[in-house]
């Protein structure tokens, strides 16, 4: 496990290609959206979570893992060391035996079904949403004006990347799951 403080778009990029597992565990409300988790699931990995923000929404038990009871609790510590054992309960019970369960030709089957079923409701409803594309639009202008060199790519990786990425952009919304 690692705790990244400061953490941001530039670091998610990278961050989120070789997930198996993404632990989010802010206390409800704080989640501030849950992109990071998002991004997840359409490379492959599964969410371990607090019902909070995003997750609230997209949570069900084939995709992932959930935290908490989906009610506010402050900072009260036994709530704290409840929500500990509960992470730790379910990391030795659930989620580590389901990615070491191989079959004979070394299949984790049980994980494999649960990260389609992940990456299949990437692009579920929740996603798409008008007023959740209208919010990111609106605050666009103002982001780039903090970041400048948010979501630009290095010189070092060159103009075919870069290509890429807006072949990529233009092409986005013909692209679609199926199961």
């Amino acid at each position: 496990m690692i705790f990244l403080s400061d953490y941001d778009m530039l670091l998610s990029e990278n961050l989120v290609q070789g997930i198996d597992v993404w632990i989010n565990t802010p206390r409800r409300p704080w989640e501030a959206c849950g992109t990071s988790g998002m991004k997840v699931l359409v490379n492959g990995g599964l969410n371990l979570s607090e019902l909070d923000g995003w997750w609230a929404e997209a949570y069900t038990p084939k995709v992932g893992w959930a935290l908490g009871d989906g009610q506010e609790h402050g900072d009260d510590p036994a709530w704290d060391a409840a929500e500990a054992e509960t992470l730790y309960g379910l990391l030795e019970r659930e989620v580590v035996p389901e990615f070491y369960a191989r079959d004979a030709q070394g299949i984790p089957v049980a994980w494999v079904e649960r990260m389609r079923q992940s990456m299949a409701n990437a692009d579920a409803a929740f996603f798409r949403r008008a007023r959740g594309a209208r919010i990111y639009r609106r605050a666009l202008p103002s982001g780039r004006r903090r970041v400048p060199h948010a979501g630009r790519q290095p010189r070092r990786f060159g103009n075919q990347i870069v290509s890429w990425r807006h072949s990529l952009e233009d092409s986005w919304p013909a692209v679609h799951s199926v199961k």
